[in-house]
């Protein structure tokens, strides 16, 4: 391995990418987005939990019907992690360990 490489191996491993704003459009714009590519889908679930660091993580997903409507199956997924802080709206919208559930 080239010496000139060793400095940005180890700045890659220290590297956390946060995120210092997450804003409730944000979450409905992605939501949005894979309601236009997957037009069956049904509902969203989005759930926010605390880190050890005092940050916060959010999970969204998109569920479509299972073949006959035999319950949901998961079409999309995404996590914002590390996320320093979340807007009015998103606060306002979501509980620490509650999911939300928005249909589409």
């Amino acid at each position: 391995m080239p010496w000139w490489l060793l400095p940005a191996i180890i700045a890659g491993i220290f590297a956390v990418a946060t995120i210092v704003l997450l804003t409730w459009d944000t979450i409905m714009d992605w939501i949005s987005g894979i309601k236009q590519q997957v037009p069956n889908a049904r509902v969203a679930e989005i759930i926010k939990t605390r880190l050890a660091s005092g940050r916060v993580r959010v999970y969204a997903g998109v569920f479509a019907p299972k073949f006959l409507g035999l319950g949901e199956k998961p079409v999309a997924h995404q996590v914002w992690d590390e996320v320093e802080q979340l807007d009015q709206t998103a606060s306002r919208n979501t509980t620490f360990g509650q999911p939300v559930r928005i249909k589409l």
